[in-house]
């Protein structure tokens, strides 16, 4: 199996990891129509340019380094959580920080708008951050 093959195996098979419900969903906290760019990851800076919009209807969208990529998202009680990710399969030399990108959706157990600053944040089980998203302006 290839490098490639490899990781992107793995990646979404983290992802399927826990099977959610799709369908209609609690509005986050955080305005759900803008799209958001992706600032860092597991708080150390992300080295290339991927987006994420949450629509209020439960599904996910954004483009990674590479591939655009569609996933489900739902919150309530039990927190915040993504369902698995799946993309298109093009190659691009940023392809191990979309790997790092999609695999970091099946951490994610809560979210938070920025208090401080216009952010969107993204925490795992034991409250540590795992994805941080700013406004995206379109510059790279």
């Amino acid at each position: 199996m290839s490098r490639r093959a490899a990781l992107i195996a793995l990646a979404l098979g983290l992802a399927a990891c826990e099977e959610l419900p799709t369908g209609p969903a609690a509005v986050p906290a955080a305005p759900s129509e803008p799209v958001w760019r992706l600032y860092d990851l597991d708080l150390k800076p992300f080295p290339a340019r991927a987006t994420l919009r949450l629509l209020p209807d439960g599904r996910a969208e954004g483009e990674g380094p590479c591939n655009r990529y569609a996933a489900t998202w739902r919150s309530g009680p039990d927190g915040f959580r993504f369902g698995p990710v799946g993309g298109t399969e093009r190659a691009c030399p940023d392809l191990e920080a979309e790997m790092a990108f999609f695999a970091a959706f099946a951490r994610v157990r809560s979210q938070a708008p920025g208090i401080e600053t216009v952010s969107l944040s993204f925490y795992d089980e034991s409250g540590r951050p795992v994805m941080r998203f700013v406004p995206d302006t379109g510059q790279r």
